[in-house]
């Protein structure tokens, strides 16, 4: 028979106990459904464009803006222009709210090129949103910091309230 010190067994009941809470943990997420489809649900909706960051350069400035609306349904965001004519659409994956910041990652199609994607980074505030991808580059990381840049583009967006929507 081995003999346990102290020690070992204050280490071994603090495991157990690490484990028990992790467990308890991943049990109430499962039974809450708590697998981001909440997340997917605040997402849904439309957004105005606030500002449309390219390459560290805001394009409101000057009128350059193409993006106006941007509306986010299921697991879709489709970008539109002041006239409501397409500009791009990005299936959106592997929605990840606990990461720091929140990681989603874009594949889009822009004028029937191919697929591209992108991994992105976004701020879901209340009404506003966030989302930040290297545009440029689809094999750069995922941005670590919701900013302007080079080789960056920033969407700011605004929820569009059912009462503003005509």
């Amino acid at each position: 028979m081995t003999r346990c010190s102290l020690r070992d067994l204050v280490r071994f009941a603090f495991l157990t106990a690490v484990a028990f809470l992790v467990s308890i943990s991943a049990v109430g997420r499962i039974s809450r459904g708590d697998d981001g489809e909440d997340e997917w649900a605040r997402l849904d909706g439309t957004w105005e464009v606030v500002d449309e960051n390219v390459d560290g350069q805001s394009r409101n400035r000057a009128g350059l803006r193409n993006a106006a609306k941007v509306m986010i349904f299921g697991r879709s965001m489709i970008v539109l222009n002041k006239l409501d004519s397409l500009i791009y659409e990005a299936k959106l994956r592997n929605l990840d709210p606990s990461a720091s910041p929140a990681a989603v990652d874009l594949s889009v199609q822009e004028d029937g090129n191919k697929v591209r994607k992108f991994p992105a980074a976004y701020k879901l505030d209340g009404d506003g949103l966030q989302i930040c991808w290297w545009f440029k580059d689809e094999t750069k990381p995922r941005p670590t910091k919701l900013e302007k840049g080079e080789g960056l583009r920033l969407l700011v967006l605004r929820r569009v309230k059912e009462a503003e929507q005509g």
